[in-house]
Order: structure tokens, then sequence, then C-alpha cells
């Protein structure tokens, strides 16, 4: 019969040092939190986003590994980004995936139109008098108190 011990054990061996640290960080991470709950966020998860990168290709090939460890998952596209995560509750509120820029795994197609459209004449623009107009520019300044401080 096979124990957590030696499941944990044959795991070891086949990762490498950095990744060995990585998944002890975690660890530790819960055995901080454990000793610690009432810094639990409540009903929240923690994002596990998997930030490497290495050029196109490789990228690519990642973004397959964790689409194809995952399975079923959920992919976001931002104007820069496309991340791939854990469908929800599937590692309780936490998720884990990877996040790429969006022109390593897809590919961009340009299409351009021309048109015409009215705009002022630029030289009766030029000759337009100025105007003053007030403009309110606000100052965020951060006061932390000594209690936030202190440890």
């Amino acid at each position: 019969m096979t124990t957590a011990t030696d499941t944990d054990a044959e795991v070891r061996a086949i990762l490498t040092e950095k990744q060995s640290l990585w998944l002890e960080g975690l660890h530790e991470v819960y055995v901080f939190l454990s000793a610690h709950p009432e810094l639990i966020p409540s009903g929240l998860g923690v994002s596990i986003i998997d930030y490497t990168g290495g050029g196109a290709y490789a990228e690519r090939a990642r973004a397959a590994k964790w689409v194809k460890a995952l399975g079923s998952c959920d992919k976001k596209f931002s104007d820069e980004l496309m991340t791939i995560t854990s469908k929800q509750g599937r590692f309780g509120p936490h998720k884990v995936g990877y996040s790429t820029w969006r022109e390593s795994v897809c590919t961009k197609t340009v299409t351009t139109t021309e048109r015409e459209e009215l705009v002022p004449d630029p030289d009766v623009v030029a000759k337009a008098p100025l105007v003053k107009r007030t403009v309110i520019d606000e100052i965020v300044e951060w006061d932390c108190t000594d209690a936030l401080l202190a440890s």
C-alpha cells in the first residue's frame, strides 16, 4: 500500500531543485496561514499564474501544456495578455493557470479600410483665439499610521 509519504518521496525524486523549493514555499504559506487563520480572506481564493516567458514558440508550447493539464479551463484575452485558468471550484476557491503575451500565442490579422471625414481647416483653427479654463488636479497623499507600521 502506498502512503502519502511514499508518494511525496516519489514526487520529490522527479522535481528539479527549483520546483521543490517552489512547492516548499507553498507549503510554508499553508503553515503560516494555518497559524494565523485571521489573515485568510473570507470567500476569496488565491490565483497562481505562471508568467514564464521564452519566446513565442516556447510560450505556445507551455500554454498547450497548461490547457492539456487543466482540461476544461477558462481563457481570457485582454489587449496584451492571454490567460488560461482552472474552472471555478476545481481547487476550492483558488485558481491556477498560465498567462502570456497575446501576440505569442495568437495570430494577428490587420485589415484596413479607407474613408473620408470632415475635419476643421487647420489654418482657421490656428487663427482662433486662446481662452483660459480652470483645470483641477488631484494631489493624493498616503498617511500610514504608526499602528500599521508597528510589528
